[in-house]
């Protein structure tokens, strides 16, 4: 079970599962999914710390599921 506090008063749904390799954990999600969605990829250690994020511009949704193949984000 993976789980981080992504938070801090805004409002996130996770479009997919996350994609898992030996040292990330990438994830897809739209903030205010109700109102203006804005899409993000976040990317956190396998302690739950970000490493890196993207956010897609306003009314652009992220695709499904990611996948990571040697180290390269898709």
């Amino acid at each position: 079970m993976y789980s981080t506090f992504i938070g801090g008063g805004r409002s996130f749904a996770v479009n997919s599962a996350p994609a898992v390799d030996d040292s990330r954990v990438y994830v897809t999600m739209q903030e205010n999914p109700d109102n203006d969605p804005a899409g993000h990829v976040l990317v956190f250690d396998h302690e739950g710390n970000e490493k890196w994020s993207y956010s897609f511009p306003t009314g652009y949704e992220p695709p499904n599921t990611p996948a990571v193949v040697d180290g390269t984000f898709w």
